[in-house]
């Protein structure tokens, strides 16, 4: 029943993270009508202190379709290639050579058969990579006139949902507002329940996070009981845990992410389309955070609290996963790439909640997929939605099973 009650706080942590983004925007835009606030990309990375994002026209990924494939074409070709240049399905593959399709690859890895009933099968979802000045969206019109094709579509980013920086963060005035005090009183929340901060990263030795962030005990290679250490001048990474070695093939169940010790980092784009400074890949082990958003959103739901140090989180005592599947574009704005399969991690290594703090107006039939999985594996998500003010649909706020 306690841990009920300490998974109940967690989600009204989150929800209520999520609410004070958007609350701080419509008190923003009170004092100045019409304004979205300024960027200059040298905003100071604080605990309770979110950096500003623009409005844009959203256009889909360059040089990128994602294609789900019908059950049947197990038949022909098994469980499908892990990574090839063709299907091994000569009508399909005959309109990957139409369109120039130089690689197919399983979109989520580690899904190489189908789950048990009913949740929905993710690997049958490929990513196809073309040339950047061909029509991928008469590709994905082509795509979806096959029988062997459950659908196929383009993939759009999503941007973060933050305020401009003001001094209404360091009031932390919405614990009046919720009678935070008298809520602590019954509950403070429980480790035993992991939020995933899917977002930009997280600052994850930040004073005010460090204690509440999720080790993966399945990579404690040397054995000593942490993932995170002190080495007599910082807190690191645990030397002794990072050996290339997915460790949990012999500690657990194996996820196939190797040194995974805190999250993983899923981001991957070339050095041209990041900020200055901006960690633009290969995916690995470390979530850090330099946009400063996911960091933000982790200290409102979950900072260390009672500690004499900085902000109060809303639950002093949850357990935060970092997993960055974002980054500061070379505009300076908070961009999101690889959420979904940033969601399959999290629901696949244990998080009870899933938190969303960004989003698009572009719906999508594999981001439900995702949603639906991890909703099936027992996760519950949340998630923003939106400080645009409009009544139209926003995703992944408006799919099916989000909170």
């Amino acid at each position: 029943m306690n841990r009920h009650l300490a998974r109940f706080t967690a989600v009204f942590a989150v929800l209520l993270a999520i609410y004070t983004l958007q609350a701080a925007v419509a008190a923003k835009r009170a004092i100045t009508p019409g304004n979205r606030g300024s960027f200059t990309g040298q905003e100071e990375l604080v605990v309770g202190r979110p950096v500003a994002v623009a409005p844009r026209d959203v256009q889909p990924i360059a040089g990128i379709v994602l294609v789900k494939l019908r059950p049947n074409t197990e038949k022909q070709i098994g469980f499908g290639p892990a990574r090839a240049s063709s299907f091994g399905l000569a009508a399909l593959d005959a309109t990957l050579r139409q369109f120039q399709v130089k690689l197919v690859e399983r979109t989520l890895p580690n899904k190489t058969t189908p789950p048990p009933y009913p949740l929905p099968d993710l690997s049958k979802i490929y990513t196809l990579h073309l040339p950047e000045d061909v029509d991928a969206a008469r590709l994905v019109e082509a795509l979806n006139q096959s029988a062997h094709v459950e659908y196929a579509e383009q993939i759009y980013p999503s941007f973060v949902n933050v305020a401009p920086n003001d001094s209404l963060y360091d009031d932390q005035a919405h614990f009046d507002l919720i009678n935070a005090e008298i809520a602590w009183d019954i509950q403070k929340g429980d480790p035993s329940v992991i939020v995933a901060i899917i977002d930009t990263g997280v600052d994850w030795d930040h004073e005010d996070l460090r204690g509440n962030i999720w080790q993966n005990l399945d990579e404690d290679a040397d054995g000593d009981g942490h993932t995170i250490e002190w080495n007599g001048s910082d807190w690191v990474l645990d030397p002794g845990d990072i050996n290339g070695i997915d460790d949990s093939l012999f500690t657990g169940t194996p996820n196939g992410y190797i040194d995974d010790l805190i999250g993983w980092d899923f981001v991957d784009v070339a050095a041209a389309d990041v900020y200055p400074g901006e960690d633009y890949g290969p995916p690995d082990y470390d979530p850090s955070d330099f946009n400063g958003h996911g960091t933000h959103v982790s200290g409102i739901a979950a900072a260390v609290t009672n500690n004499n140090t900085g902000v109060a989180g809303t639950s002093w005592n949850t357990t935060i996963m970092p997993v960055r599947v974002g980054f500061k574009d070379a505009d300076g704005f908070g961009t999101i790439w690889w959420a979904y399969e940033g969601i399959v991690y999290a629901a696949d290594n244990g998080a009870d909640i899933i938190s969303l703090s960004w989003g698009s107006s572009s719906a999508s039939l594999f981001a439900q997929d995702i949603i639906d999985y991890a909703w099936g594996v027992g996760a519950i998500i949340v998630a923003s939605a939106g400080n645009d003010g409009s009544d139209s649909r926003y995703y992944p706020a408006a799919y099916d099973h989000v909170l």
